[in-house]
């Protein structure tokens, strides 16, 4: 067609971008059981999938060790270290001592990730 310019690389970019991000609202919704609040979505944000599958697992499991988490998501215990550490930092995940056996840390959502 004359006169219909293909959309740039940039725009499909940020278009994936967004339709992303809907779609990690409406799963986190949709295991959460309620609309995301504007405090949960800021958290979320700049989340890779990886991350946000992490997240998942981990809010379905409530806690987890670092090698289950490897384990779950299919990567290596390195990788999975790393990830957690982001979302520490995050303030998305929060690592603790296990009350059964003061040598396991386990992985699980902070408050302000649970809602």
């Amino acid at each position: 067609m004359p006169g219909k310019r293909e959309p740039s690389t940039l725009e499909q970019a940020k278009y994936i971008s967004t339709t992303i991000r809907v779609i990690q609202d409406r799963l986190f919704s949709s295991h959460h059981g309620k609309a995301l609040s504007e405090k949960e979505k800021s958290l979320l944000k700049d989340l890779s999938i990886a991350q946000f599958h992490a997240i998942m697992m981990i809010q379905k499991k409530k806690k987890v060790s670092l090698k289950q988490l490897a384990g779950m998501l299919q990567i290596s215990s390195p990788s999975a270290s790393a990830m957690v550490h982001r979302l520490v930092e995050k303030k998305i995940l929060t690592r603790r001592r296990s009350d059964s056996d003061r040598r396991k840390i386990e992985i699980c959502l902070t408050d302000d990730a649970l809602g």
